[in-house]
């Protein structure tokens, strides 16, 4: 996958956001100007209308910076302990399970899915049985968005959704092409679940949110709004409005886990040490490596390229980033709750590598 890019359409929106900077945490090893990334985040969310930003960036094991702006809605402060929904980073969390069980030998990425799921099956018999566990993890299953066309309540489990590909088309040969395709991950769920005897969501929880002290990380939005979930936004005619977030039970694993910007600081910085969290695991070296081998540029939940590793993801009315820089054992998160088109596509977009240009320049 390329880069991301900022368009170079050039969009001013009148609205101005109610900006309120929280006091900052910040460690003694910054190695970047923080009062100028302070006033550029400040500025840029002026200039586009956002109503909150969290920002975490870690070096090493430490979290140099931490900070809210802005509001997470019925007058609360934006914070970044505040939790917030991170779209397709879920994916990343999903690729570190089934490498967890890959590793316990419970799983063998060369193995046909039916090998987990025998009911598993697409439209083409034939495909189904050749469909592997590491197609669906590198999106190179043959399985698109454009074959698949069922539209699924949103209480249906990650079962439901499996079982609806029996309708789903082939839009290329299983193995040659890669198509993100988010339902794969929701597959890759239910193979967790057979494999562990657990559900996905307690399973996350137990094998990866608990050792990396993920406190305030949940897959339940009633637990999470119980502890301050942020409101979301969108636009109407221009302006931000409110907007209730859909939660789609069947695609956790795929777009819709909640975390925070200090939550995912920890999670970042033991992708960044070789899997190590205050001195614990969650992978062996090897297990490492084959997290972040990529096909076609992406991994097991994450897209490589040389000396960066992201993710990322965008839900109706949140954006999320998550860019880890391995040769500099740095890390930036950064978590938006207003989502729309031109928010996705250029504000957020401008804003991130913004903020990229002043942590790098000076590192």
């Amino acid at each position: 996958m390329k880069k991301r890019f900022i368009s170079l359409l050039s969009l001013f929106i009148l609205l101005s956001a109610w900006i309120t900077p929280v006091e900052a945490e910040t460690g003694s090893s910054v190695g970047f100007e923080a009062e100028a990334l302070d006033a550029y985040i400040s500025g840029q969310m002026s200039k586009h209308g956002i109503q909150g930003i969290s920002i975490a960036v870690t070096s090493k094991t430490e979290i140099v910076y931490l900070k809210g702006y802005g509001t997470a809605g019925e007058g609360r402060p934006m914070t970044p302990q505040t939790p917030m929904y991170i779209g397709s980073q879920s994916k990343s969390f999903t690729g570190l399970a089934i490498a967890q069980l890959i590793e316990q030998g419970k799983i063998k990425p060369n193995d046909s899915v039916q090998t987990y799921i025998p009911w598993f099956k697409v439209a083409d018999d034939e495909a189904s049985k050749r469909i592997m566990v590491k197609h669906l993890l590198h999106h190179t299953s043959g399985l698109s968005e454009a074959g698949f066309t069922a539209v699924l309540p949103d209480d249906a489990t990650n079962e439901d959704a499996v079982r609806a590909l029996a309708s789903a088309e082939l839009t290329a040969p299983v193995g040659s092409t890669f198509q993100y395709f988010n339902v794969g991950y929701d597959v890759l769920a239910v193979i967790v679940q057979n494999v562990s005897g657990m559900k996905y969501e307690d399973y996350i929880q137990q094998f990866i949110f608990d050792p990396l002290e993920m406190t305030r990380t949940y897959t339940d939005p009633d637990v999470a709004r119980e502890n301050g979930l942020s409101q979301g936004y969108s636009r109407l005619f221009g302006f931000t409005i409110p907007q209730e977030q859909p939660h789609r039970v069947f695609e956790v694993s795929a777009g819709y886990i909640i975390s925070t910007a200090e939550d995912l600081a920890h999670y970042s910085m033991a992708m960044d040490s070789a899997g190590y969290y205050k001195g614990k695991p969650l992978l062996s070296l090897k297990g490492m490596d084959m997290l972040f081998y990529a096909e076609n540029g992406y991994a097991m939940g994450w897209f490589v390229e040389q000396g960066h590793i992201f993710h990322g993801g965008a839900n109706e009315t949140f954006k999320t980033y998550v860019d880890i820089y391995p040769l500099r054992d740095m890390s930036i998160v950064l978590l938006i709750n207003q989502g729309y088109m031109f928010d996705h596509y250029i504000s957020a977009p401008q804003i991130f590598e913004g903020v990229e240009d002043i942590v790098l320049e000076s590192v």
